[in-house]
């Protein structure tokens, strides 16, 4: 919900220029922070996004970007601090997973392949999750060349948000054997992609009704002329 509601707001950033809207983004981020420990790599892509988006704008001052960058991020730390400072000085909640360390990647990075593969299977498993998950799959990636920047940098958040959820945490799982973990928890991380894949769908469509073929103007505008 909040990574879903954070991304509609960083279009309308995108879009409308209204500092509102990437102020709402950071606080919803912070929310997702709060909720959920993948929370946190939802809200480092979205600022990610939003930088990469900043940093694409040839009228930007860097002044202003910084500015605009560090209320996002004041923004997003509002609602999860409290959360975070209890966490650093007690441990509430057991966890699943190894350290994230450099080591640790190193040591367990030869899971990726089975991840990769299982992750993928339970994708398409269309008894699962119908038809329609082939559709906001597809019309995004058929109409990449079409997409406005606004559609790529949706895309791109989609992309690193199910990449990043469905692999990392299997590679850090202290599970035994891992392979469980992923039975148990692949579609509860891939249904937190919905919104955000559901919000690319429409601007895809959008996109596509906006092309002169689907709007249904003729593609040789000579022959609306009247005969001489």
């Amino acid at each position: 919900m909040y990574g879903g509601a954070a991304s509609l707001y960083l279009l309308l950033w995108w879009r409308q220029r209204r500092l509102v809207d990437a102020l709402l983004m950071g606080l919803l981020a912070g929310g997702a922070v709060w909720t959920k420990k993948e929370g946190m790599t939802i809200a480092a892509l979205l600022v990610l996004v939003y930088a990469g988006g900043e940093l694409l704008r040839r009228d930007v001052r860097m002044a202003a970007w910084l500015w605009s960058s560090a209320r996002l991020v004041l923004a997003g730390l509002v609602v999860p601090l409290p959360w975070l400072l209890f966490k650093a000085t007690t441990d509430p909640i057991g966890s699943d997973y190894w350290p994230l360390t450099p080591a640790v990647f190193i040591t367990h990075v030869g899971r990726l392949p089975t991840i990769v593969l299982l992750v993928g299977r339970e994708m398409l498993d269309l008894t699962h999750w119908s038809l329609f998950w082939v559709a906001l799959a597809g019309l995004p990636l058929v109409t990449v060349c079409w997409l406005s920047s606004c559609g790529r940098g949706l895309l791109a958040l989609l992309l690193g948000q199910v990449g990043v959820l469905c692999t990392l945490p299997y590679v850090f799982s202290a599970w035994r054997p891992y392979t469980e973990h992923i039975h148990r928890s692949a579609d509860r991380l891939l249904v937190q992609a919905t919104p955000l894949a559901l919000l690319l769908f429409v601007e895809a469509l959008d996109t596509l009704s906006r092309r002169p073929v689907f709007a249904g103007e003729d593609l040789a505008p000579q022959a609306r002329q009247r005969p001489s």
